[in-house]
């Protein structure tokens, strides 16, 4: 019989309500408890989804135990913060994305994760992707020769009440869009040693679109494009010295990709429920097994992220004259 690793959910928001299908279809997970600021929001969550336990607040729920994983779906500045409570009450914990809110958040959980022997992830949900793990495999086995470039956009025109007009939920086109942008550059290319970007600022400060150049040695590079207030297909180019590959329609969780040579190629994948499947059972096999990391998506490489993203909002607040 499969064994299962009990889980809670914090958060009853959109991206928890949307993942619960895909966590209820994962064979090796059980949902056993759900939190929420609000009673009524996490009792109704609870009924809807059939999860046994429900509380009005975090900090009862951490406490109360009775689980294995935390998992974390809840506004990018409650991240850190939440992560450290979790990890400090002796839980496994997988948070959603952004990691963090800046590169010191990221580490500093990193090194509490380390320290409690917990095992700790961002839930980048596009590295267990089947496309992309087929795409990384054609790179890897040098299929578009040398990869010199990656290309990405990714933009929606997000409602005025969305949380990322919030600044105390974490604003920004970045925050809530440009992660996964930078993800992918950082998974093809490795950590850029340059970074230029320009953006439009709201009036409280916090970038409503972004575009960054990533430069690498070799000349090799990255143009990264996001915006939360006008749409851009989220296609993905990756540029070799012997061909390209495109991923798409929506690079972020794919059903598709193309290899372009001397003859164009097109691959498709099937997704196991909305995409999330995967990354959950990966996650929850390395709970069992009793690894405190995944290679896959190591806890360096969502550092290396913030980090890139520090300094495209940093050229952004003060671009050179």
């Amino acid at each position: 019989m499969q064994t299962r690793t009990r889980w809670a959910v914090l958060g009853t928001g959109y991206l928890a309500q949307t993942a619960m299908p895909d966590l209820q279809r994962t064979e090796n997970v059980e949902v056993v408890a759900v939190g929420s600021r609000d009673a009524e929001r996490a009792a109704g969550f609870a009924r809807r989804w059939g999860i046994p336990r429900h509380y009005g607040s975090y900090e009862t729920l951490l406490a109360d135990g009775g689980f294995d994983l935390a998992y974390i779906a809840t506004p990018p500045s409650t991240h850190a913060p939440l992560a450290r409570l979790a990890l400090e009450s002796g839980f496994h914990t997988l948070v959603e994305k952004p990691f963090t809110l800046d590169a010191d958040e990221a580490a500093g959980l990193a090194d509490l994760a380390r320290e409690h022997g917990r095992f700790l992830m961002e839930a980048m949900w596009t590295r267990f992707n089947p496309a992309i793990r087929a795409v990384g495999k054609l790179i890897g086995d040098g299929a578009i020769g040398e990869v010199v470039s990656v290309h990405a956009d990714f933009g929606l025109r997000l409602p005025a009440h969305h949380n990322a007009y919030n600044p105390a939920l974490g604003a920004g086109a970045l925050y809530d869009l440009g992660c996964y942008n930078v993800a992918l550059a950082h998974h093809v290319l490795g950590p850029p040693t340059g970074i230029e970007a320009r953006g439009a600022l709201s009036p409280e400060g916090f970038e409503l679109t972004a575009a960054a150049y990533l430069g690498y040695p070799d000349s090799r590079f990255a143009q990264l494009a996001v915006s939360m207030i006008s749409r851009m297909s989220p296609v993905a180019r990756i540029g070799g010295t012997e061909g390209e590959i495109v991923i798409g329609p929506t690079f972020l969780n794919p059903r598709s990709y193309e290899l372009i040579r001397e003859h164009r190629e097109l691959f498709n994948v099937e997704l196991e429920g909305a995409g999330w499947v995967p990354m959950f059972r990966e996650v929850s096999e390395a709970v069992q097994t009793g690894l405190t990391e995944l290679g896959t998506n190591p806890l360096a490489d969502s550092i290396a992220v913030m980090r890139t993203m520090d300094a495209i909002r940093r050229s952004i607040a003060a671009p050179a004259q």
